[in-house]
């Protein structure tokens, strides 16, 4: 198994892994061979890239952290209920908590059976039902945040909640505030910075949140300098769970593909967030999520500083930067292999750069 960006797909490939369009139905089909009009189809509908079965690489297996029923049944969810609020002219429509758990519950569970292993994995969503997706992905990340610090399962729970809801207040907004490409004028910045206010108050209404709850979903754009919204606050004054949301929306946002840029590889979404670390995020929670995240998921192709290449055949928990590699001539993968972390030859390597299928 491979992963190749939409660049990198020609005519012939079979596919690996299912792509589902915004609707959560499959738009194409484990196995699946490739034609010129599939690919076409592919580069329209704004996926990234998706993963595809090759005879060499046939040992090599990238996994989701949670099974692909599981996360798009949750998406599915999730996209009904924020159908009914944007349909929601009384401002009044109501999620029960129990309905709040029946979708983060077998969530947490699934993270729970997989506890300590990183999210390895290169999301293949489509462009369209961002918001849907987001969702969900901030909520995975959430929750591995959560189970790194420690926290309760009834702490897991309400987190998960929180960080599902955390843009619900986006639903109030334009939709061509948040979807287009350029800078916002002051006064539209001003209308977009009112989402948390708005999904807060909402949620607190209408979805019975706790006030933990509805703090990480009032405080998930305030900055750890103090330089954020809506109300400035600095450091440990923001709450846990704004601040765990808040880093978990940023990296999702980033390694997606988004109307002004495309999405991001882990790595660079994650020296993003260190760069902006004791400034914008709580350092903890930068370290948190460095480490459940893999910054060069399997399957992917890289090069090394010193010219070779090779695809990520498997990621050590101890030092994810420094993988297995299955050695990579140019045209296609060879039998031998770079062991970047046990191997003395390669003690001084280093992955410079995410590359497509070199032809």
């Amino acid at each position: 198994m491979r992963y190749l960006s939409q660049a990198g797909l020609t005519k012939g490939m079979l596919l690996a892994r299912n792509l589902f369009d915004e609707r959560c139905n499959k738009n194409f089909v484990d196995g699946q061979k490739l034609s010129n009009r599939d690919i076409e189809k592919i580069k329209k509908a704004g996926y990234p890239g998706a993963y595809i079965l090759d005879p060499c690489t046939d040992k090599i297996v990238a996994d989701p952290i949670i099974n692909e029923g599981l996360y798009y049944g949750t998406v599915s969810s999730v996209a009904q209920i924020m159908a009914n609020v944007r349909d929601d002219s009384t401002l009044s429509y109501c999620v029960p908590r129990r309905e709040q758990l029946d979708i983060v519950e077998p969530v947490l569970e699934a993270l729970m059976e997989r506890e300590g292993a990183r999210i390895d994995y290169l999301d293949t969503r489509p462009y369209a039902a961002y918001e849907d997706f987001h969702a969900v992905m901030a909520m995975i990340l959430a929750l591995r945040i959560g189970m790194r610090l420690g926290l309760t399962r009834e702490q897991l729970l309400d987190l998960g909640i929180a960080s599902l809801f955390h843009d619900v207040g986006s639903v109030f907004l334009p939709g061509s505030l948040l979807s287009r490409p350029g800078k916002l004028t002051d006064e539209e910045f001003e209308m977009v910075k009112e989402h948390v206010q708005r999904g807060a108050e909402y949620l607190e209404r209408n979805f019975a949140l706790t006030p933990s709850m509805t703090q990480g979903v009032l405080q998930h754009h305030e900055n750890y300098d103090g330089t954020g919204y809506p109300n400035g606050l600095r450091r440990k004054k923001i709450s846990l769970f704004g601040r765990i949301i808040a880093i978990c929306d940023v990296y999702d946002a980033l390694t997606s593909k988004r109307a002004f840029r495309a999405a991001m590889y882990p790595v660079a979404a994650l020296d993003v967030l260190e760069q902006q670390s004791d400034r914008k995020f709580d350092p903890d929670i930068v370290d948190a999520l460095q480490n459940i995240v893999a910054p060069y998921p399997t399957a992917c192709l890289v090069r090394l500083k010193s010219g070779e290449f090779g695809v990520v055949a498997h990621n050590y928990p101890q030092d994810p930067t420094k993988p297995l590699l299955q050695a990579y001539d140019g045209k296609r993968p060879q039998t031998t292999f770079y062991d970047l972390l046990n191997d003395p030859a390669f003690s001084n390597a280093r992955i410079v750069k995410f590359v497509d299928e070199l032809t």
